[in-house]
């Protein structure tokens, strides 16, 4: 930190922990709990003997911790980055600490694709001088077929401390892994004033190479998804992190411009919350459910897309999500 705090992050059965020194790692506080963690930080199936991302050997949910030591009106603020497994899904998440890891962020999802395709094994560095987030992954979101192995290259930026991520491609082809080697631990990035050095494992088969490509900040030119040419049915997706505490992410997907309620009920049909009702164009859509005085227990939520009169049901769907306080 910037006064020579030690800030350290693990993935165990809790979840994302926290722990801090402010003594130089002679003593350590109390852990404290980052997020929680859907597919635990090894994504592997045991009855297959595989990773749940195809193509690769082994694939984990490290966390990774940056702290904000520039001048900017960041300075202070303390980051994790991990990558996690939702609803059959891989992506990058990002959470932050405002008061030196009391209190952390409700997780935000890094990568912006549409197509629901896997990112992971990421890194993160936040640049000392400007106060900048870049975090690294491999990333499948341009294969337009699901099956595909083919990866490429992103790094997300954050300009506002956290606030927002913006995607760019840095690699300029894109490459097949082999499943049974090793590869994606060895990803990073550093950046100082403004200059980044990504560092990344390319495979081709059984041929392993080692790439970087120093960028300068004012380079990066921004991946920029149509979501009228991309999003051709309704989707309504597992809740992030699931189980939850404080709050959770809902995410959702509709093709095209329609009247929609997305709402929250208890096991007895009871109305809880309602998170969404009114006109959307097509896109992709996320909304947090913070719950007020509400028991631990299993709860409902449902989306209803409507025709544009708004009476005749398009789309409707329900999935499980679990309080635990």
């Amino acid at each position: 930190g910037p006064n020579g705090e030690v800030y350290l992050t693990w993935a165990g059965p809790l979840g994302i922990m926290f722990d801090k020194s402010t003594d130089g790692g002679v003593s350590f506080g109390f852990d404290k709990k980052v997020a929680g963690l859907h597919a635990g930080w090894n994504f592997y199936d045991e009855s297959l003997r595989k990773a749940t991302v195809p193509g690769i050997y082994r694939v984990n949910g490290f966390p990774v911790t940056g702290c904000d030591i520039s001048n900017s009106p960041y300075r202070g603020n303390v980051y994790v980055n991990w990558s996690d497994q939702v609803d059959g899904d891989t992506d990058i998440y990002f959470a932050k600490s405002t008061n030196g890891g009391n209190t952390w962020s409700t997780p935000k999802k890094v990568n912006n694709d549409l197509l629901r395709r896997h990112q992971f094994f990421n890194w993160m560095n936040v640049d000392p001088k400007t106060g900048k987030i870049y975090i690294i992954f491999y990333d499948r979101r341009d294969n337009q077929d699901a099956n595909s192995l083919q990866t490429s290259v992103y790094i997300a930026r954050s300009t506002d401390g956290g606030e927002t991520f913006h995607n760019y491609k840095i690699s300029e082809s894109p490459f097949s892994p082999n499943a049974d080697i090793f590869f994606g631990d060895y990803i990073n990035i550093s950046a100082y004033d403004g200059k980044i050095h990504p560092i990344w494992m390319r495979l081709d088969g059984n041929t392993m190479s080692l790439w970087t490509a120093p960028i300068n900040d004012s380079q990066l030119t921004e991946v920029k998804e149509n979501p009228e040419q991309i999003i051709t049915s309704y989707n309504l997706f597992q809740n992030y992190p699931n189980p939850f505490n404080l709050s959770t992410i809902i995410n959702y997907q509709i093709p095209e411009e329609t009247f929609v309620r997305l709402k929250v009920y208890d096991l007895l049909g009871k109305e809880i919350a309602t998170l969404v009702n009114e006109n959307k164009k097509s896109g992709s859509y996320n909304v947090i459910f913070n719950p007020v005085n509400l028991n631990s227990g299993l709860y409902l939520y449902r989306l209803e897309a409507a025709a544009n009169s708004g009476t005749a049901k398009e789309f409707t769907y329900s999935k499980k999500m679990i309080l635990v306080k």
